[in-house]
């Protein structure tokens, strides 16, 4: 994909920076049994700002797709290690932990945070999600990794919110695998 940058006196992300994720991307393709990039690694992933740097938001959607993909393809190597039963038996268990994070008053889901995200965006993305038969339901997935969320100091902490739309995400996806066969 060739990302596109901005104009000089815009600021995009540091074209360097963002090249050298994605030549370990590339990399990555190339070599699927290797672990040089894992979706974790691209949930946390930051780049400066730089005058006539890369599309912001062309970079994140492709680094979210870049996630998707490494994440299915993580899980589709688990099952085949676990077999279907245990990997049926981790999203019981890990739908109880979404289940019971959910449950919670939306103020006590997450520890606020000084630079945390909009507790209202985040509140609206969570009901969105529903655990009906053992099943959780909710936006697609790359909805969950790019829809925006916000800021608010005192907000729920991001790092809180990325790891608990991460099992989201895992979650969703394993189902989907678990159906397939």
């Amino acid at each position: 994909m060739a990302l596109e940058k901005v104009l000089p006196r815009v600021s995009g992300y540091n074209p360097e920076q963002v090249d050298a994720l994605m030549d370990r991307i590339r990399r990555q393709y190339e070599n699927p049994g290797s672990r040089i990039i894992i979706p974790s690694m691209l949930a946390a992933v930051r780049f400066d700002f730089s005058p006539g740097g890369y599309r912001i938001e062309q970079v994140d959607e492709a680094i979210a797709q870049v996630a998707e993909d490494f994440d299915k393809r993580e899980i589709e190597r688990r099952l085949e290690r676990i077999g279907i039963q245990a990997m049926a038996r981790e999203v019981k268990s890990q739908l109880k932990a979404i289940n019971d994070r959910l449950s919670k008053p939306a103020g006590e889901r997450f520890s606020p945070a000084r630079n945390g995200y909009s507790g209202k965006v985040v509140n609206r993305l969570l009901s969105e999600l529903l655990i009906e038969a053992d099943q959780l339901k909710g936006p697609p997935t790359m909805d969950i990794r790019t829809r925006p969320l916000g800021t608010s100091r005192g907000g729920p902490s991001r790092l809180e919110v990325n790891e608990f739309l991460a099992l989201v995400v895992g979650v969703i996806h394993r189902q989907q695998l678990i159906a397939s066969k």
